[in-house]
């Protein structure tokens, strides 16, 4: 086993909509009503409750011997109409971060996972001519709130997955097929929004950031330029676009790490085809994508020669409702990260998805992604065996570090 800095971040990742429950006044609520947007039929409903039940989730957190972990704030409860502000939900968020760090979890805080407040998903969303004005009265509103309690900020999760989801496949809220051109406006708004986040977020004892979702791709070494192409177009689904924009405004990269992509040119096709499961089963998780553990090392490698900026491993996990890969994937993982260490890559967190099981968007309930299981009939979570592997692995490492 290989030494991780003593400062390491080791820990997990969640976000508000798809945990705490109950977010009515969410553009993503609306949506799970109608008929066919949600594979399973199911709806987020009380989703984990860890808006009422957050010390729970945070004391399996402690037990297993994390030191961080990662949320999000809901911009809906903190503005649930376009000219009513919440101080209620913006105390509970500072009740949380308080409950975290009384347990020694260090907070990794991201304004925006792909909700929005239902008010502003009809006026059009981040195509509205005031979207940069709106959000950024948000940010302000909680970091004046949570300044005191957060290091670590995430202004934006996955603006690729969400453009893939939203204006392409139509399978997100605000449910547009192929409409490239509002998904490339609404990406060059993104970086605004990001850049002019960041100064507000920015002091001399935060570090702010994005989460990009990138993959690991092969294949098609002869057809570089298209896979070159296919990285800076938004149906792609991967963020390096939005990183070169952004770079000089992040303190370090986000890394959300998943996939495993073999690339082929196929000319029944404009760019390529693209394969993320492997042919045996005993490689891909329970949804179909591949268990490829020396892409987070990579991926990572691609990313520090490219930015020069340490990196967050902040998501990275598999849905296994059995329990049976997630420990050894964890493992294999981190050796990967490891190895990246080894090599003089600045990797400092660790922060597997996730959590507990939660409602995976247009996937519904039925993947499960949890080091925590569960129960949607009784509203109770149960450690899986998983939670404990990690946290001997988190102190083994801990143990070497010191």
């Amino acid at each position: 086993m290989k030494p991780f800095p003593k400062n390491f971040l080791w820990g997990a990742a969640i976000s508000s909509y798809q945990t705490e429950g109950n977010n009515f006044a969410s553009d993503w609520w609306q949506w799970e009503q109608q008929p066919g947007n949600i594979k399973d039929g199911s709806v987020s409903s009380s989703a984990c409750d860890f808006w009422n039940q957050y010390e729970t989730y945070l004391d399996y957190a402690k037990q297993a011997g994390m030191n961080a972990l990662r949320i999000s704030i809901e911009w809906a409860r903190i503005q649930p109409e376009q000219n009513q502000w919440s101080q209620q939900a913006l105390d509970h968020y500072k009740k949380i971060i308080g409950a975290m760090k009384q347990r020694g979890l260090e907070p990794i805080v991201t304004l925006w996972h792909f909700t929005l407040p239902l008010w502003f998903a009809k006026q059009n969303g981040w195509l509205n001519e005031n979207a940069q004005e709106y959000f950024l009265q948000y940010v302000k509103r909680v970091y004046e709130t949570l300044k005191n309690g957060v290091r670590y900020w995430i202004t934006l999760n996955e603006p690729s997955v969400y453009l893939f989801n939203g204006f392409i496949t139509g399978s997100w809220p605000p449910g547009k097929k192929l409409a490239l051109h509002q998904a490339v406006r609404i990406r060059n708004k993104l970086i605004r929004i990001h850049k002019a986040a960041y100064h507000i977020l920015k002091n001399q004892n935060t570090l702010v950031s994005i989460a990009a979702n990138l993959s690991w791709d092969t294949g098609a070494s002869q057809y570089k330029n298209i896979n070159r192409l296919l990285e800076w177009l938004p149906p792609r689904g991967n963020d390096w676009a939005m990183l070169h924009a952004t770079q000089r405004e992040c303190d370090f990269i986000g890394l959300n790490y998943y996939f495993h992509n073999t690339i082929r040119a196929n000319v029944l096709h404009p760019f390529a085809s693209v394969t993320s499961s492997h042919k045996d089963p005993s490689r891909n998780s329970d949804i179909g994508w591949e268990i490829a553990p020396q892409g987070i090392y990579e991926v990572s490698k691609k990313l520090y020669k490219t930015f020069h900026k340490p990196i967050m491993i902040t998501e990275n996990g598999l849905a296994d409702a059995k329990d049976e890969k997630r420990a050894q994937f964890i493992r294999d993982h981190v050796k990967n990260i490891a190895q990246a260490i080894e090599k003089n890559i600045p990797v400092i967190g660790y922060l597997h998805w996730s959590l507990m099981d939660n409602f995976e968007w247009a996937l519904g309930k039925t993947p499960r992604f949890g080091l925590i299981e569960m129960d949607y009939n009784t509203m109770t979570a149960h450690p899986r065996q998983s939670l404990w592997e990690y946290g001997t692995l988190i102190r083994q490492y801990i143990n070497i570090a010191s």
